[in-house]
């Protein structure tokens, strides 16, 4: 259960990261398939899939970062690796341009590593991945201290809210 929640906050932000990197690869560079062959452009068909795309991702994190305030994922095995955020953004861009290829064309896109735009824009992967590993071991540390700072006033929070007494834990001498 403790690794898939460190998907829940990996994979939205290596997502966001890669499609920021995309549009941005396509801006500086232009887009590989001209103008309609692009998933997620401005105006193209993938366009209205934008908002609910950012929702659906900012609902993963926040549910993760939840879970591990409430001590559901707070071993020290959990830690963030490196390694998938920096495998895991290329991977996305790769998939990407050979899904917009195939889409404008119709056809296998056999030669998408070969368009002057694809190197740049995977080699523009790696320092959003980077971004996106120190923004999720940044609010991994804030759910620690959030979790922390619940934990030593605890029993504030329980009077505060009219409960006697916090649960006591079985098997523990009072």
């Amino acid at each position: 259960m403790r690794r898939r929640l460190v998907w829940l906050v990996m994979l939205p932000l290596s997502l966001a990261g890669s499609e920021l990197s995309h549009a941005l690869t396509n801006v500086l560079l232009g887009s590989p398939t001209g103008q309609g062959g692009e998933l997620l452009q401005r105006h193209g068909p993938g366009a209205r899939l934008v908002p609910a795309f950012l929702l659906a991702a900012a609902a993963l994190i926040v549910l993760a970062l939840a879970a591990r305030v409430l001590g559901a994922w707070s071993s020290p095995r959990t830690r963030l690796a490196a390694m998938p955020f920096a495998c895991l953004a290329p991977a996305i861009f790769v998939l990407q341009e050979h899904l917009e290829q195939a889409f404008a064309s119709g056809a296998v896109p056999y030669a998408v590593a070969l368009e002057p735009t694809f190197l740049p824009g995977l080699l523009l992967q790696l320092p959003f991945a980077l971004v996106a590993y120190a923004l999720a071991r940044a609010l991994l540390r804030l759910a620690d201290g959030v979790r922390r700072l619940l934990g030593r006033h605890r029993t504030a929070l329980f009077t505060c809210f009219g409960i006697s007494s916090p649960l006591v834990v079985v098997g523990s001498s009072a």
